[in-house]
């Protein structure tokens, strides 16, 4: 597996003489989880939202996974017809003539 540089840039400076080439680690944002109020760093590509630690999206993805379960028959039924009625109603809305 690679290993990503977050943070890293490279600054290169030149003149008619001297080139100088630098890398520079930029420091990534801190913020403050609004569930458990611990100080976290936010990276890029993080899941979830970005007001919540690491530990709390974890905690959060596995929860919302434990709760989904399989549908029933009935279930994956209305939810075709509930999309049928969404698509209509946008196509209405789209290309109606208006006179």
């Amino acid at each position: 597996m690679f290993r990503r540089n977050f943070g890293r840039k490279k600054i290169t400076l030149s003149t008619a003489q001297t080139s100088i080439s630098m890398d520079v680690v930029m420091a990534l944002p801190k913020k403050i989880c609004a569930l458990c109020e611990e100080e976290f760093e936010l990276k890029p590509d993080k899941p979830g939202f970005a007001n919540h630690c690491p530990t709390c999206t974890a905690f959060e993805m596995e929860e919302a996974a434990a709760n989904q379960g399989p549908k029933d028959a009935d279930q994956i039924r209305y939810e075709a017809e509930v999309n049928e009625a969404r698509r209509a109603s946008m196509k209405n809305l789209l290309y109606r003539k208006d006179s």
